[in-house]
């Protein structure tokens, strides 16, 4: 693979050397020029065709915001800006910068040297394989001038929800894909995106149609209420031995002060069939109070 050319713009003579030592000192970048101001990259750019533009913001002449403004609608270029005002950073991304790089203050010149290696080198990597199609780019990933940030957010704000209610393998899945076909398309990769896509919606339908993970029919939920005073263990075993195949006590619970007693079965029931025998035979067993069966919740189903 070809080293990624770079375009390196910036008023200072001492800074731009060492950007161009920074980013050169990295086997899979190759710095093709080195100008010092807007116009003279505009020559750069037409005679050298860089992959990436690092731009300083305060230049002689015309800053690097205005310039960006007026390159991007007829040369779309990934461009990363270079700056120490904290406060022109939406600036320029709103003018079509893919990234930010803020110059540190208080640093020596080796410290600085190793600060470009590890952000800059970085940030061109990534600004490399972004898309830039148009005057106005829109990526959430890029929030903050951090890819990883960006993805950081995304995930936060998508695994907020399954730490207060529960997901189901559907849910879960569908949240994943969607984040890997939006980073595939927000890096260009639309063609392995659309397969992608179309290959998990194939094999969801598939597992879908041969009702994987599903609950038979024959699988209810049973709820019984009981007198506080009832002792329940065992007390409806030959009620279940004569109308089910399985029965499993997954939940008790107090209801109504305290006076009533919930108990929540997950059994299947013979044939697939609730016969009214078993249900006559509960109400008397129970009192006569209050019996639910209904299907599983969908929660439990892939």
């Amino acid at each position: 693979m070809r080293p990624i050319k770079v375009l390196v713009v910036d008023d200072s003579i001492l800074f731009r050397n060492l950007l161009v030592q920074s980013l050169n000192s990295d086997p899979n970048i190759n710095v093709v020029a080195q100008v010092g101001n807007p116009y003279e990259a505009r020559d750069a750019i037409i005679q050298y065709k860089p992959d990436v533009m690092t731009l300083d913001v305060e230049m002689p002449r015309m800053s690097g915001i205005d310039f960006l403004k007026k390159l991007m609608p007829q040369y779309p270029l990934p461009v990363v800006m270079i700056s120490s005002l904290n406060g022109k950073v939406f600036d320029a991304m709103e003018a079509g910068a893919v990234d930010f790089v803020n110059k540190p203050a208080n640093l020596n010149r080796e410290q600085l040297g190793l600060f470009l290696k590890q952000e800059l080198v970085t940030k061109v990597k990534i600004a490399s394989a972004a898309k830039v199609g148009g005057y106005k780019r829109v990526d959430v990933g890029r929030v903050n001038g951090n890819i990883g940030a960006g993805i950081a957010v995304a995930g936060a704000f998508t695994l907020v929800r399954f730490r207060s209610v529960p997901g189901t393998a559907k849910e879960i899945a569908a949240i994943f894909t969607s984040m890997a076909v939006g980073l595939a398309l927000g890096m260009g990769y639309v063609g392995i995106a659309v397969l992608f896509f179309v290959c998990v919606a194939v094999f969801t339908l598939l597992l879908t149609a041969l009702h994987f993970g599903g609950v038979s029919k024959a699988e209810k939920q049973l709820k019984i209420t009981i007198p506080e005073n009832y002792n329940y263990e065992g007390l409806f075993d030959d009620i279940f031995a004569a109308h089910t195949i399985c029965t499993k006590l997954e939940r008790i619970r107090t209801t109504n002060m305290g006076t009533l007693i919930e108990l929540t079965y997950h059994v299947i029931f013979r044939d697939g069939t609730i016969r009214k025998e078993f249900l006559d035979e509960i109400r008397t067993r129970n009192g006569n109070l209050t019996i639910m069966i209904g299907e599983f919740s969908d929660r439990e189903i892939l």
